[in-house]
């Protein structure tokens, strides 16, 4: 499959360090960028080579967060795409989880969005293109990232690359449905939380049996709030917010025609946000077409579903 390689690499390694600190570790910590529940990620200078790296610190220790941060890495370690983020460091402490990836020096999508504003259809639709392309990786590897949202697709040098793996889970063989189970639960999903997929809005069991369609929902909230903004995911009472998760509150009520030319990027939008994931395109496809698209069409205005 063109656009990524899945390899056989020397594992990172994995330190357990017992009482030690990450500055004993190869790393000077710096400012905090963000933060989401037990997980701070920090800005750091990797010792070795003077270079930035993200750092992501789980803040407290599990058996749940650490078998999910090993799986993180074996994921991160197996894929070399340059749409995913790419893992640096795995470290152990006593206390702590340390993850070390490499530095995005334009920070997440949400700090863009909330600096500059919506994004203008010719920036946004080569941004979907790299999100897809990540995703179709992800797919092929059978790998549901759980977790997309703005907060984990950052931007370096302009290109865009999904992070924020921890709740990943693979699909297939090997799943481990008790760890996704406790990976939602602990993720705190609820039925306002407009980046979740219907699918497992509606039932807590979804959560065993999700593919990757559930993040193709995810990516499309992403490329609507890119789009028009944050302020577009709030909602004034319960019937409105209701409303506006269903997908179809921003595009009025007709499904998109996948037969039919994809004229413009809400048609796309739509086509990720179908509340039935039967009929909710893969990830694989989606990239393609807006690889076919943008390859073909002279202005954003004339995309067409090739």
């Amino acid at each position: 499959m063109a656009g990524f390689t899945l390899v056989k690499r020397k594992a990172i390694f994995h330190h357990s360090w017992g009482m030690l600190a990450i500055q004993d570790l190869g790393y000077d910590l710096e400012e905090i960028l963000s933060s989401q529940g037990s997980m701070i990620i920090r800005k750091a200078t990797r010792l070795k080579d003077q270079k930035p790296a993200m750092v992501a610190c789980t803040g407290q220790k599990d058996e749940i967060l650490q078998k999910a941060a090993q799986q993180e890495c074996d994921i991160l370690n197996s894929i070399a795409h340059p749409n995913i983020i790419r893992l640096l460091d795995f470290f152990e402490t006593k206390f702590d989880l340390w993850i070390c990836f490499e530095w995005c020096e334009e920070g997440n999508m949400r700090k863009y969005v909330e600096e500059h504003g919506t994004i203008a259809q010719p920036r946004a639709m080569p941004l979907l293109k790299q999100l897809f392309d990540g995703l179709a990786c992800l797919e092929y590897s059978q790998v549901v990232h759980n977790h997309l949202r703005l907060d984990v697709l950052f931007l370096q040098n302009g290109v865009l690359k999904i992070g924020g793996l921890l709740y990943a889970t693979y699909l297939g063989d090997d799943t481990d449905p008790t760890l996704a189970r406790l990976l939602f639960d602990k993720i705190g999903a609820s039925k306002l939380d407009p980046y979740v997929a219907p699918e497992l809005r509606a039932s807590l069991d979804a959560v065993v049996s999700w593919d990757t369609r559930a993040d193709v929902w995810s990516a499309g909230m992403c490329g609507l709030f890119m789009l028009r903004g944050l302020g577009c995911q709030t909602g004034a009472g319960t019937s409105k917010s209701e409303s506006h998760l269903s997908g179809a509150w921003s595009f009025g009520e007709e499904a998109p025609d996948l037969t039919k030319p994809l004229l413009c990027t809400n048609n796309f939008i739509k086509m990720c946000l179908l509340e039935d994931p039967s009929t909710r395109p893969l990830a694989s496809r989606l990239a393609h077409v807006l690889s076919q698209n943008i390859r073909t069409s002279k202005s954003l205005s004339d995309l067409s579903c090739v």
